[in-house]
């Protein structure tokens, strides 16, 4: 159905997450079930920051990560879009 992946920098910051739908799954929610299980993980973790990159067109994972509040850093408008999302709570240092 689909795969989600998280990789810690050595310092254990940031991580790298990856979601991957199968075809035949996508509008079923799984993307939206994985990659909150990865903040979820990520947040276990003691991690600070998720980090992740999707194409610009791929609306569908770009509204899910919006709503799941990343913010996107763009280089232009065809290239990969680029994705962050802080785990540190408000008011933290």
């Amino acid at each position: 159905m689909g795969a989600g992946r998280l990789v810690a920098d050595p310092s254990h910051v940031t991580a790298e997450f990856a979601i991957l739908v199968e075809d035949a799954w996508q509008s079923h929610g799984v993307g939206g079930l994985l990659a909150r299980h990865a903040v979820n993980c990520a947040r276990d973790w003691g991690l600070q920051e998720l980090r992740g990159e999707t194409e610009a067109n791929n609306l569908r994972m770009r509204g899910l990560i919006a709503d799941l509040g990343f913010t996107e850093h763009s280089p232009g408008p065809h290239g990969p879009v680029t994705v962050r999302r802080s785990l540190v709570p408000a008011g933290a240092s």
